[in-house]
């Protein structure tokens, strides 16, 4: 038998296709832009498409850069997972995971919730600013509508996601 030995090393890269996205429907909208339920690559994915106003702004088009790059170095299960940004044609997109539920805001406004759903929401929310506290990073604008709900079952390895810190 011959061996070969191959090692090798990658970095993610954060600049992806605009091509490979497919924009469905809106499920959220502000002064920003727009956020879309799509797909990438086979995968459910929340892509936020901002304002073309915007993107002309030299400082916030930097602040966009620089949460892209500080989005790219998290990976915590209660912080909404990154995938990158995608830009064509005066056009520039963020993707990220989708999580299904919704936020918690919307939720505590649609009907009364279970206390221990509560709890576990809370607990989580916790757990995401103690990771983002211990990366030196702070959350400028928490509140029930950036904790989004990955599952209702309290039992579920994680329920709230924080999300929008940049």
């Amino acid at each position: 038998k011959v061996g070969v030995k191959v090692h090798c090393e990658s970095q993610l890269s954060m600049k992806l296709d605009v091509n490979e996205l497919k924009l469905g429907t809106v499920v959220g909208s502000g002064g920003f832009g727009t956020v879309s339920r799509g797909e990438w690559r086979k995968q459910e994915v929340a892509i936020k498409r901002f304002n073309p106003a915007i993107i002309e702004d030299k400082t916030m088009k930097s602040d966009i850069e620089r949460e892209v790059v500080m989005c790219s170095a998290l990976r915590s299960p209660f912080i909404v997972a990154f995938f990158g940004r995608a830009i064509a044609f005066e056009k520039y997109y963020l993707v990220m995971e989708f999580v299904p539920h919704g936020s918690l805001g919307s939720l505590v406004k649609k009907s009364p919730l279970d206390p221990a759903f509560k709890v576990r929401a809370i607990l989580d929310t916790a757990r995401g600013m103690e990771f983002l506290h211990n990366a030196k990073i702070i959350h400028r604008d928490l509140k029930t509508d950036n904790v989004l709900i990955a599952s209702m079952d309290t039992r579920a390895p994680v329920v709230g996601k924080l999300s929008d810190f940049g």
